[in-house]
């Protein structure tokens, strides 16, 4: 299933689609402002150091109070979002409270409205006013800030709040400059403000999704932890689960009652080296070969008797073991104990 397209224009994860999803609902907006105020001081950073590169550019060609407010403010808010995140990131870090979650998001689009209103005043003050040279700078700048909506895209609103004023901004800009090829790269911006608005609202839809798939594949393992472990309380069978070079990641309290041991003493070894280790001599050894070779061959086998020597004394074992990839499970029948 996907993420309703009301959603992703919001983008704030408020319309997560009904039914058993509501339920990630609170998890879902605050994994997407934890993802754009980790990417914020990026944006931020970036935003300071080319504020001031223009102002020196535009130094001696653009009124010098104007360039000297745009600078402050730019890096003010730049200033204002560090002190956000450093003070946000911690609390984001796990699920916060909704109260939280609805304060980082309505921060996030103040910040973010604020630098797209300061910046839609440069386009607009300096194009009518410079020369075809410094209006390229201009326009590359225009395109610089268009592209930020890639950088807070997990959160669409956002993204909207700090490209938009620059559009605008750009649009009146040229629509004071030499006609027809303001009108041409006026119509230009747009098409490109375009594309960056449809890639950042995808991109948007597959966070919400990619967050949406991972806390439901949490779920599943929780619910299947808790069965396989009431499974586990509840049958004579010992089980145990390997990792991908076969040693014990988990053993059941069944198999160290078994061999007189901790269960949690056997973490990290191999189930063949835990067999050989109390096989009763050659014969045992000889019968614990055969499993031992099913093992490696990763062939199911049932009915194979093995003798272990253990604390308690010699254990005659009838083995059936199922294999797969990963996990692996035994049922074994007492025989003889003495």
């Amino acid at each position: 299933m996907s993420v309703s397209d009301d959603a992703v224009f919001h983008g704030d994860g408020s319309n997560v689609p009904g039914g058993n999803d509501d339920r990630f609902k609170r998890h879902i907006r605050t994994a997407l402002l934890r993802e754009t105020l980790h990417l914020a001081n990026f944006s931020a950073v970036t935003q300071a150091a080319v504020v001031v590169a223009l102002a020196w550019m535009f130094w001696d060609i653009a009124p010098n109070t104007y360039l000297m407010g745009l600078a402050i403010s730019v890096t003010s808010l730049c200033a204002a979002t560090f002190v956000a995140t450093r003070h946000h990131r911690r609390r984001f870090r796990d699920c916060a409270t909704p109260t939280a979650v609805r304060r980082g998001f309505l921060l996030a689009k103040v910040l973010s409205f604020g630098l797209g209103l300061v910046w839609s005043t440069m386009p607009a003050m300096l194009l009518p006013s410079v020369d075809n040279a410094y209006r390229i700078v201009v326009v590359a700048v225009c395109a610089g800030l268009i592209s930020d909506a890639y950088v807070v895209g997990p959160i669409f609103s956002v993204a909207i709040l700090l490209v938009a004023p620059v559009v605008a901004g750009a649009i009146v800009g040229l629509a004071g400059t030499d006609a027809p090829v303001g009108g041409y790269i006026a119509v230009l911006l747009v098409i490109y403000a375009t594309f960056v608005f449809i890639s950042a609202r995808r991109m948007c839809r597959l966070s919400h999704q990619r967050i949406l798939d991972r806390l439901k594949v949490q779920e599943q393992n929780e619910t299947i932890g808790l069965l396989l472990n009431d499974f586990e309380e509840g049958a004579r069978d010992w089980l145990w689960e390997t990792d991908n070079t076969g040693r014990l990641r988990h053993a059941s309290g069944r198999l160290g009652e078994l061999l007189g041991v901790d269960a949690t003493g056997l973490h990290h070894c191999t189930l063949t080296d835990i067999l050989y280790r109390y096989a009763d001599g050659p014969q045992g050894r000889a019968k614990i070969d055969a499993v031992v070779a099913a093992i490696e061959a990763r062939a199911p086998f049932r009915d194979r008797t093995v003798r272990l020597r253990t604390s308690d004394g010699i254990r005659c074992v009838r083995r059936q073991m199922i294999l797969d990839s990963l996990r692996c499970s035994g049922a074994e029948a007492l025989v003889h104990l003495g």
